[in-house]
């Protein structure tokens, strides 16, 4: 059998602070996703450190908060799968690397892949009861598609859970109990902007956003109540928001300028860049200031 195990490792007797040792497990795979490894990895690091499961809990219920509500960069979500060839899989094989190459193909057939090659895919949020390898897409296609959304709850139970639960239930600890007890806030992202494709592909594209604009708590209008109560307070928010999106989106498009030596838009193709993924969430954010600057407009004509 594989060894499977992990811990703090001390080289000499000098050594104050140690080493973080793992084999076999999550944190040193390559068959996941980032976000796997760096919970994971985190969170045997708390363990080891505090020995307090309270701890523990707190920083695992907030990443996977923070999945939910999509402030998870989609590169720690892309899988990267070796792909076998297309006689390297059986006829009927449901294998996503393989799904993902025959699509591609469709368009262009010099996508094929090169055998040993790993695979780049994302599982996007598709409409009830679609099969998962349906739902799979590349980096492109998600970064490109303002509609395709990483489907949350999917990276949450299947892909996160199951290897917290491999090494925390050696300590009679469910992490599924911390996700049924946690509030479950899915915030759906750039509800303004129309889909690339003409024909709508997830359901997602079919909802706008139930937050307030303003506190983002839960709710079916533009600004809640409370935030309509306090009409200078409101539009203070609104433009400190709107001007957060304007610098964030500023600042990532000079760090992309300045690489490539251009003052021009920066056309990066490399998606092993962070800051490509970043400069695409920081452009799909500032789609909302069309949205904000109107709900502005609104508050002063009002106020």
């Amino acid at each position: 059998t594989k060894k499977r195990y992990c811990g703090y490792m001390w080289e000499s007797p000098e050594q104050e602070k140690p080493t973080y040792l793992a084999k076999g497990i999550e944190t040193v795979r390559r068959d996941g996703c980032p976000a796997v490894s760096k919970i994971l990895e985190k969170t045997l690091k708390i363990l080891f450190d505090t020995k307090d499961v309270s701890q523990v809990k707190q920083y695992v219920v907030r990443q996977m908060d923070k999945i939910l509500q999509g402030k998870v960069s989609i590169q720690d979500l892309t899988f990267a799968k070796e792909f076998r060839g297309l006689r390297g899989y059986k006829e009927k094989a449901c294998v996503p690397a393989l799904e993902l190459t025959r699509r591609l193909m469709k368009r262009d057939p010099r996508a094929l892949p090169r055998h040993g090659e790993r695979v780049k895919y994302i599982i996007v949020a598709g409409a009830p009861n679609q099969a998962l390898i349906h739902c799979v897409r590349s980096p492109w296609e998600v970064l490109n598609d303002p509609g395709l959304r990483p489907n949350a709850v999917y990276y949450v139970t299947r892909v996160i859970i199951p290897p917290l639960n491999r090494c925390l239930n050696l300590m009679g600890v469910d992490v599924n109990t911390w996700y049924k007890e946690m509030p479950h806030r899915h915030i759906f992202e750039n509800p303004y902007v129309l889909p690339s494709d003409k024909q709508k592909q997830t359901i997602f594209q079919y909802f706008g956003n139930v937050v307030c604009a303003a506190c983002g708590i839960a709710s079916n209008r533009a600004l809640c109540n409370n935030c309509q109560s306090k009409p200078t307070d409101t539009l203070l928010m609104l433009h400190e928001k709107l001007r957060w999106l304007e610098r964030i989106n500023g600042q990532v498009s000079s760090i992309c300028q300045s690489c490539v030596g251009r003052g021009d838009t920066a056309d990066c193709s490399s998606l092993d860049c962070p800051v490509l993924y970043r400069r695409a969430q920081a452009q799909r954010e500032l789609t909302q200031g069309v949205q904000l600057e109107r709900i502005i407009k609104e508050q002063t004509i009002d106020f």
